[in-house]
């Protein structure tokens, strides 16, 4: 699966995360909008942090959603907001972040990009 590289040679989901729509659920992007949503979900007792080490407050998941825009756009990661999707509640967040280049036989290789993985894993079949 290649990627689609953009106009200025940056694969596209680097630039935007484009939304993913299911019957039941909507993921996209985490925006500013989604602050409140997002300090509510990170309040949570049983959250993941995202790597939050100060208490959840505003400031903290508004620079936590930039976050989420830098290491996209640096190609380390992406962050979806899973949204039902005949409300747009956020009900939580799936981030994939890039693997560290592996060593086998001998010989370094980097791993996917995470953006393949993510498809890879989704849309391969069962093994029987």
């Amino acid at each position: 699966m290649p990627e689609e590289p953009s106009v200025i040679g940056v694969p596209a989901w680097r630039s935007e995360l484009p939304p993913l729509t299911g019957r039941v659920a909507l993921l996209r992007e985490p925006t500013t909008q989604d602050l409140g949503p997002l300090v509510d979900l990170l309040s949570l007792g049983d959250a993941t942090r995202f790597g939050l080490d100060e208490p959840v407050s505003e400031v903290a998941v508004q620079e936590l959603i930039e976050r989420f825009a830098r290491e996209r756009a640096s190609g380390l990661a992406f962050t979806y907001a899973i949204t039902l999707a005949t409300a747009r509640t956020i009900v939580g967040l799936v981030q994939v972040r890039q693997a560290r280049p592996r060593v086998r036989g001998g010989r370094v290789g980097s791993a996917r990009s995470p953006l393949r993985r993510a498809a890879a894993a989704s849309f391969s079949r069962p093994r029987a």
